[in-house]
């Protein structure tokens, strides 16, 4: 199955199942246990100097999204992205840099795999694959970053809002 296909069918099937479950986009903390080696992106640019990492809890979560969702609004960037933000997922990363608490939010098309436990990694992903860090103390979004892109992964697709 070629790029184009797989992204489709991921959108087709995710905005499914989140409709019939009356539900928002995914949102969730990633696994601690995903990051054993560490992690790294493919065509965009990962934190730097990470020291540690911690589980981001649930609520923390909710609150670091709904201020995702505002700041985005607010800076324009909704305009950057290729889908409808209800189309993506997101899983929360804590980590230490040094003594200062950090999280990164990995955004990616929904898909049906196991999102909760394995980072999602793409190369060349383009706007469909995004990150952006925040602050945990001085409560700051940084470091938008969009995926690399090679081709128009979902040229000739018509996508379904």
């Amino acid at each position: 199955m070629n790029l184009k296909a797989a992204v489709g069918l991921a959108i087709l099937v995710s905005g499914g199942i989140a409709a019939a479950a009356g539900r928002s986009p995914s949102a969730f903390p990633l696994k601690i246990g995903a990051f054993k080696a560490g992690f790294r992106n493919c065509s965009r640019p990962t934190p730097q100097g990470i020291t540690s990492y911690w589980q981001v809890n649930q609520s923390d979560v909710e609150r670091i999204d709904e201020a995702l969702m505002q700041y985005l609004e607010r800076k324009g960037l909704l305009k950057m992205l290729r889908t409808p933000l209800s189309a993506y997922g997101r899983q929360y990363l804590g980590y230490n840099r040094g003594e200062r608490r950090f999280v990164y939010i990995n955004a990616f098309m929904r898909s049906s795999g196991d999102t909760k436990s394995t980072y999602v990694r793409w190369c060349d992903g383009g706007n469909l694959f995004w990150g952006i860090e925040y602050d945990m103390k001085g409560k700051t979004f940084t470091g938008f970053e969009i995926d690399g892109v090679e081709g128009d992964p979902l040229e000739g697709l018509k996508l379904h809002e």
